[in-house]
């Protein structure tokens, strides 16, 4: 994920994030979530922004509005995490998620996503 793609494949697993959503699990939530993905070659993040709210999901790579919770990730582990060959709730507990905010939300996030089965 140090690659010249690394921008390209993360656009990509968020895209289809907001395909993958579940309405039927998020209910009434609403929420707006700011994604920090670390590991850039600069040292740097790549940012996105999702909203949730009246049982859609979309995204915006600009940081426009008050995050409910900020979701930091190593790109390696937010992959795990993204493809099913992780647990969030183990990469929260060895400190490679890192939930700023709502954690409630947090510890609800991964049911509101159809995600692979590892």
């Amino acid at each position: 994920m140090a690659g010249e793609h690394r921008r390209k494949v993360l656009d990509e697993v968020f895209r289809r994030m907001t395909h993958h959503f579940r309405p039927d699990k998020a209910g009434s939530t609403s929420a707006v979530i700011h994604w920090r993905i670390g590991g850039r070659p600069d040292g740097g993040h790549d940012e996105y922004e999702m909203v949730i709210a009246d049982g859609a999901c979309a995204l915006s790579p600009r940081l426009e509005r008050e995050p409910r919770l900020t979701v930091t990730a190593d790109a390696v582990d937010f992959l795990r995490l993204a493809s099913g060959n992780a647990s969030g709730a183990t990469l929260f507990l060895t400190r490679k998620l890192k939930l700023d905010g709502d954690l409630g939300l947090g510890a609800n996030l991964t049911n509101l996503f159809d995600i692979p089965k590892a």
